[in-house]
């Protein structure tokens, strides 16, 4: 009988030793070095884009990272040093427009040194010292691929966990949604035609009176065009939550966002709500009854109803290029915000006539918005041509930022990368923008609510809201004070009351259109911090203890 003692497990321990050595001199870097801020910028936005959008630009950087390996490799005749100039020319390229906005506008002792030109020049002098230091001393380049190896690993480890973290979040969201949304039991009224049912987010849309005190912007004109069309005006109205995903996940299915059953984890978010936006008790109930969903194309895919028996995009000749694949998406835009190509954004080499309009190419983000925006609005107002009954749901993204719109529908001009986040970049400006784009928004809903009252056969239900107030005025107060317009039938009317929140909407049509007998619960406000760096709160905001108007 014999055992394995450290003498004979010696030798296979020395030779896995080996084999790891020898696979970590295996210069592979340059290929993590090149994928890593995909992956990283990925990482940080997965929860609002597609992942697919990533895909373009994942294999243009490795295709860059090939040619210039195999460039200076021909070169030098050495590919680990080539391979140590390429991660270090990638990572001047990926790291340069960070760095920019890090530093435009800083002064120093009264120089503006946030500028291009001296950036630039930092660059090539790191380029040129470090390209040097690595061609002079080639025999450091083997131990020098070791540890850069590793470090490469460590970095796209990093969004990589990050990624597969948020997928299996992901099929924890979608898994019960099955079973916790029933339907609520509807009665249609036997021999009469239903209405169709237009619920129209009007997305940051602020309450007349903050408006009025914040934005300097009287939208009187606005809300008596909507009570001469019949619209019961909430004038005290307030969203129940706010923020976008908790707001229409709680008015979609009746109930406060902490109670439908997410799975809530800080930094995790909007995708738990997801779910409960797409398959919600509302659109389940309604399409129990023979009622048709139709969903709109939003730009941003937790609001978008793909599955609906409609889905309708903006038409592709109001599309700003005839072949939009060769222009790029939002995540793409955001990409080229925060490389070398930064400069060429602001050079006036642009302005010249070029086969090629790159600045145009890194605006088609905003282009693309502005035709989603246009689209919907064109949509709505030929739905009523559609044989109905039909849910229509429209998550417009205006009044929010981006701005893209002035006051007139001109479009502005981009500044800084295309994001969703609100009133990113608008500095001072931003409740000047806020306003202007207030006055078109307004302007096209009137246009669109005429043209559905104009071809709807059925005199239909319109509820038209706003999910959360602006961010663009300075307190919290603002934040959940909404326009929130509700057009039903003259007997339904006294179920609204003047401070009646998204919570009760659809308890008010269902048990007046459909028998539904609900109860009108507490119009509660909640207030989470804005993710994905808070838990979810869900406190009750100070504001309201004291403030309930400017």
């Amino acid at each position: 009988m014999s055992s394995a003692g450290p003498e004979s497990a010696s030798p296979a321990a020395h030779g896995n030793r080996q084999l790891l050595n020898r696979l970590i001199e295996i210069p592979f870097h340059p290929v993590l070095f090149f994928s890593f801020p995909i992956l990283s910028l990925l990482a940080w936005n997965i929860e609002e884009l597609y992942p697919g959008q990533a895909a373009r630009s994942l294999l243009l950087s490795l295709l860059l990272c090939a040619v210039l390996w195999a460039i200076l490799g021909l070169a030098f005749r050495d590919m680990r040093r080539a391979a140590l100039l390429t991660s270090l020319i990638g990572l001047l390229i990926f790291t340069y427009g960070h760095v920019y906005h890090q530093i435009e506008y800083r002064t120093v002792a009264g120089v503006l040194v946030g500028r291009h030109r001296y950036l630039l020049a930092g660059w090539c002098a790191m380029l040129l010292l470090l390209g040097w230091l690595i061609v002079r001393r080639a025999g450091s380049a083997r131990p020098a691929t070791q540890l850069v190896n590793l470090v490469a690993v460590a970095m796209a480890m990093m969004p990589l966990v990050s990624i597969a973290g948020f997928y299996a979040n992901v099929l924890r969201a979608e898994a019960p949604r099955a079973t916790r949304l029933p339907s609520v039991t509807l009665k249609p009224p036997p021999g009469q035609p239903l209405p169709d049912i237009y619920y129209i987010i009007l997305d940051g849309y602020a309450r007349s009176d903050y408006l009025a005190n914040d934005g300097g912007y009287d939208n009187s004109e606005f809300i008596d065009f909507l009570e001469q069309q019949g619209f019961y005006v909430a004038e005290e109205s307030r969203s129940n939550h706010n923020l976008t995903a908790l707001s229409l996940a709680s008015s979609l299915n009746m109930t406060f966002a902490q109670y439908l059953g997410a799975e809530m984890q800080p930094g995790f978010y909007p995708t738990p709500f997801t779910p409960l936006i797409h398959d919600n008790l509302v659109r389940r109930s309604l399409e129990g009854i023979g009622y048709r969903s139709v969903g709109l194309q939003s730009g941003y895919y937790p609001t978008e109803w793909v599955d609906a028996d409609l889905f309708l995009g903006p038409a592709l000749e109001t599309l700003p290029a005839a072949d939009s694949r060769l222009l790029p998406n939002a995540f793409e835009s955001m990409l080229i915000d925060s490389t070398l190509l930064q400069p060429l954004l602001e050079s006036r080499l642009l302005s010249l006539p070029t086969a090629f309009d790159f600045k145009r190419y890194a605006g088609y983000s905003r282009d693309l918005m502005r035709a989603i925006i246009l689209g919907e609005f064109d949509n709505l107002q030929q739905l009523p041509r559609q044989a109905g009954p039909k849910l229509v749901f429209a998550h417009i993204i205006s009044p929010h930022s981006p701005f893209l719109f002035g006051p007139n529908g001109e479009p502005l001009e981009a500044e800084g990368p295309f994001t969703l986040v609100e009133d990113a970049g608008s500095g001072q400006d931003g409740p000047r923008l806020y306003r202007d784009q207030v006055i078109f928004i307004s302007g096209k809903a009137e246009e669109t609510i005429a043209a559905i009252l104009a071809g709807s056969e059925v005199p239909p239900v319109i509820i038209l809201q706003a999910d959360h107030g602006a961010r663009a005025f300075p307190y919290e107060a603002q934040r959940t004070a909404i326009l929130n317009a509700i057009l039903i039938r003259e007997d339904c009317r006294s179920s609204l009351y003047s401070s009646i929140t998204p919570i009760n909407t659809f308890r008010v049509v269902f048990n007046c259109y459909f028998d539904a007998d609900l109860p009108i619960v507490e119009d509660e406000i909640y207030w989470s911090p804005s993710p994905p760096d808070n838990p979810y709160e869900f406190r009750l905001p100070d504001f309201l203890e004291g403030e309930t108007a400017p």
